[in-house]
């Protein structure tokens, strides 16, 4: 069978990685790795379907005695026909400090994902862009700024290991100005840089039964911020993944492990529920990853 071509969907792909191109002015966002998730769609199965996604967790923010703030995002990802995927979420935010609680909608995120053509059954690879959009209610809980994420992934994939790499670069093409309870100017909520580049890793050890299974491994997140400062943040902790059927949930903690952070510590709960038609093997990794 030849190869499909999707001419409209890689000019859609190479459009929003060409807003990188834009030079980036000084500013604070508020949009952390995890709102931006670099790995939000799967490679796999180029039969129609949607999946619902909704992911919960809470940060104790860095620099902030007594500062947390709790997140809930809701969303959908279409796998529509040509290895092409289509998503985004809303996230609902509340910000508590010592001054009081902030609470609202953050801002929200799209997502194009290609899954390159692979001839492997073991591996699989993406790239894609991702776009945050200036939806917040309160400039606490996310900036009115436009950034793009453009990123690649490589999946390797097995009956009993797996694991995953993604890459992008983060860059605020359309700053914008928000409120702010940190110590140094900057938000509380999902900080970063206007230019910075990511890099996540994911190991995962499953055990099967069925339709029934259990994932288990680490994941660390890199970021070096392309910036004055030039720091690089690392971040680490432990996810498991419980699945029957079309439906996953996620359990997941993190940690920093460099001095530079942007959380003290994280914890989070997902749900992702796949719906339609999905032909062939149903491989674990084809639920997408939560944050």
């Amino acid at each position: 069978m030849p190869p499909r071509r999707e001419p409209s969907w890689a000019l859609l792909v190479g459009s929003l990685v060409a807003l990188c191109s834009v030079a980036p002015t000084p500013a604070h966002a508020s949009c952390g790795l995890d709102q931006c998730p670099i790995d939000a769609a799967p490679t796999s199965s180029d039969a129609p379907a949607v999946a619902l996604r909704s992911h919960t967790r809470v940060s104790a923010a860095a620099g902030a005695t007594g500062a947390w703030y709790g997140e809930t995002y809701v969303g959908a990802l279409v796998l529509a026909p040509g290895s092409v995927r289509l998503g985004g979420s809303l996230p609902l935010v509340a910000l508590s400090t010592p001054e009081g609680t902030v609470a609202g909608v953050g801002n929200a995120v799209v997502v194009v994902d290609w899954a390159v053509p692979v001839r492997s059954s073991t591996w699989r690879a993406a790239v894609g862009s991702q776009v945050e959009l200036p939806t917040a209610t309160d400039g606490d809980l996310g900036e009115a700024h436009l950034m793009v994420l453009p990123y690649g992934r490589v999946e390797a994939l097995g009956s009993a290991f797996g694991f995953t790499v993604t890459a992008g670069w983060a860059r605020t093409v359309a700053p914008g100005h928000g409120h702010s309870h940190g110590h140094d100017g900057t938000p509380l909520v999902n900080p970063h840089s206007d230019s910075e580049l990511r890099l996540r890793g994911q190991a995962g050890w499953t055990r099967a039964r069925g339709q029934d299974w259990l994932r288990l491994g680490p994941q660390i997140d890199v970021v070096q911020e392309l910036v004055e400062t030039r720091s690089t943040l690392v971040s680490a902790g432990p996810f498991l993944d419980i699945g029957t059927g079309r439906t996953t949930i996620r359990i997941r903690g993190e940690l920093p492990l460099t001095e530079a952070r942007r959380t003290d510590a994280r914890v989070g709960l997902s749900l992702n529920v796949a719906l339609g038609a999905l032909h062939g093997e149903h491989h674990p990794s084809d639920s997408p990853g939560a944050p």
